[in-house]
């Protein structure tokens, strides 16, 4: 048995993409894709036909406008230029054969000054991410840097993290090619104190004489080791399978795993950390009436040094509103779809490393409950997954000084969040 638990900012894949799943059918009328990983498991995406397969397809990929083909007067949009003059750097339509689109990001040197557009990523402590571009230089040498801003450290084309100004990818020939992925860790809550940072991503030209630069398809996105499905409606006749790919499934279309549609939520820990950029969730078999999804969750998640004692519980509610009328007639309202649930277990310490791995990595990294937390109590319980909140606060006691057993104890509930109220 192990506890599994995803939680803090940016937990979700899903809702730190650039961009929102892709649905077939599409959403439904006053329903959005983006509903999928917004934190809101009682907003649901609705599908809008009821057809056979259901399918939702998301790229991981984190930074704005990975191709500039969208364009802020010249520049590429959501790329500041931070070039030093001479240097520059624009969104630029003529470079030949251009790997995606019409556009790609130009970065120009010259007499000392060097071309800089660049972007900024929040990032999770620990976390395993994966970087790709495609670079050409028609004159000098084009590179990709990586920077943690917490740090200052850059990240080696070693995927190591040194203090010294590096490039993780570099070309110097006037052809395409594909640099990465390049599989790599963000440097360690130890390291950085802190459970987010801000990546500082900069495409450049490294020679400070004359030279030309492009830069395309520049790419980062989070591996992947957990799917997770909260506030569901999947008929029980539909099948469920993870998949992912390299290439968009237009070629490469992997079986992850296949998932068996528990209520109110279901999940899946994957065998091994996977670093596809692409994950579809297909749903086949024909339903009664439309699908629907309060949350899809995709990440990585984590175990602890010390997990929780054999006195836990969970508790279900449900939303009802219950009167009786003068005459004595009793009535009750179900406001809810399904029940939520209340899940609270006990932590006994034997080390302070135990102690500061829950207090660091569990309760604040959720920032005392501000963010929410997806926990599975059992990892051999396939029927609890719990999308929820942890309390404001954590009690921790001190306790067997009478015996010389001395442990620290620390007792944690986590409650779920509402569901769907949907009638379809």
């Amino acid at each position: 048995m192990a506890l599994l638990f995803l939680t803090g900012k940016n937990f979700n894949s899903v809702g730190r993409a650039e961009v929102a799943p892709t649905a077939s059918p599409t959403a439904g009328s006053g329903t959005l894709s983006s509903y999928l990983g917004d934190g809101f498991v009682s907003r649901p995406m609705i599908f809008g036909a009821v057809t056979s397969p259901n399918r939702l397809t998301q790229s991981l990929n984190m930074l704005v406008n990975p191709s500039f083909e969208t364009n802020a007067s010249g520049d590429p949009a959501n790329w500041s230029d931070v070039s030093t003059a001479p240097g520059s750097m624009d969104r630029f339509t003529s470079a030949p054969s251009p790997p995606d689109g019409s556009a790609v990001m130009r970065v120009q040197s010259g007499a000392g000054g060097v071309g800089r557009g660049q972007q900024r990523i929040v990032v999770r402590a620990g976390e395993r991410l994966n970087i790709t571009a495609r670079l050409r230089a028609p004159a000098g040498t084009v590179g990709i840097q990586v920077q943690n801003a917490e740090t200052g450290n850059y990240l080696t084309s070693g995927a190591a993290w040194q203090a010294s100004a590096t490039s993780v990818f570099t070309r110097n020939a006037d052809s395409w090619a594909t640099s990465g992925p390049l599989a790599f860790t963000v440097e360690s809550l130890a390291t950085m104190r802190t459970h987010t940072t801000e990546l500082i991503v900069t495409g450049l030209n490294t020679t400070t004489s004359s030279a030309t630069g492009y830069i395309d398809l520049l790419k980062i996105w989070p591996s992947t080791s957990w799917v997770s499905v909260h506030g569901h409606r999947i008929r029980a006749n539909q099948t469920v399978e993870l998949r992912r790919s390299t290439d968009n499934f237009s070629g490469s279309n992997v079986l992850e795993a296949t998932l068996t549609a528990r209520r109110p939520s279901f999940y899946a820990a994957l065998g091994s950390i996977r670093d596809d950029e692409y994950w579809r969730l297909e749903i086949t078999g024909t339903p009664d009436s439309v699908v629907y999804i309060g949350e899809w969750v995709l990440g990585q998640y984590k175990t602890l040094a010390k997990n929780q004692k054999w006195e836990e519980y969970l508790e279900t509610l449900r939303a009802q509103i219950r009167d009786e009328s003068p005459v004595g007639v009793s009535r009750v309202y179900d406001l809810a779809t399904d029940s939520v649930r209340k899940w609270g277990g006990q932590f006994r310490f034997e080390s302070a490393t135990q102690r500061d791995d829950f207090r660091d990595n569990f309760y604040a990294a959720s920032h005392h409950g501000f963010y929410p937390t997806v926990i599975a109590p059992d990892s051999s319980d396939p029927e609890v997954c719990i999308y929820g909140t942890l309390g404001m606060a954590w009690r921790q006691d001190r306790v067997g000084a009478a015996t010389g057993l001395v442990a620290d104890v620390a007792d944690v509930e986590v409650m779920e969040r509402a569901f769907p109220t949907v009638t379809v």
